[in-house]
């Protein structure tokens, strides 16, 4: 049997088991995204019959108008849950993510810093930070705030080569604007 037969197997026995688990629904409606969106959706419907006043399924639609490209979906999904718990930090997030997607970037810039601003120590979320200014050509402001995410990492004894090397891209072309060619590259 397919490991995604497998799964799909799975997942329908829990559901079975418990119809209303948030995470197993999450997790179904992500496998079926892929798959066929209007059967996923549906599901996301079921799942606000049964539980009309649940953020978790507002958090499921959400992600569900994410992976379909349905960002005005997702958009309203994530509203709706910060009309009813404005200082929800998931729900800022993804909402940021998906302003960021919009290319938004002043309103995406917005809900992620009240996401730090409530999470000092997310360096996740200073990561997709220092993305937004990369987005809006401001390499620089970027390049310092990798470097300081690169330097508390090292600081916790967690390496990341691949902020490392995005580190050594963003300076490649920083010297590139510049007018400068890396060594590699002369004839």
């Amino acid at each position: 049997m397919p490991a995604d037969a497998q799964r799909e197997s799975l997942y329908q026995s829990l559901l079975e088991t418990d119809p209303n688990n948030i995470a197993i629904n999450r997790r179904w409606v992500q496998l079926w995204a892929q798959r066929d969106p209007a059967q996923a959706q549906a599901r996301v419907d079921q799942l606000f019959a049964t539980n009309p006043d649940q953020i978790g399924v507002y958090f499921i639609q959400g992600e569900l108008g994410q992976a379909i490209g349905n960002l005005d979906l997702a958009s309203q999904s994530y509203q709706v849950i910060l009309e009813k718990q404005p200082d929800n930090a998931d729900a800022l997030s993804a909402l940021g993510g998906v302003r960021f997607q919009q290319k938004r970037f002043a309103e995406a810039k917005r809900l992620y810093s009240q996401v730090l601003a409530q999470r000092p120590n997310d360096l996740d979320t200073q990561r997709i930070l220092a993305e937004l200014d990369l987005a809006q050509d401001q390499p620089i402001a970027a390049l310092a705030q990798f470097q300081a995410i690169q330097q508390i990492r090292q600081a916790q004894g967690i390496p990341d080569p691949r902020m490392g090397d995005r580190i050594q891209h963003l300076q490649i072309d920083l010297l590139r604007r510049r007018g400068f060619q890396p060594y590699w590259e002369r004839y």
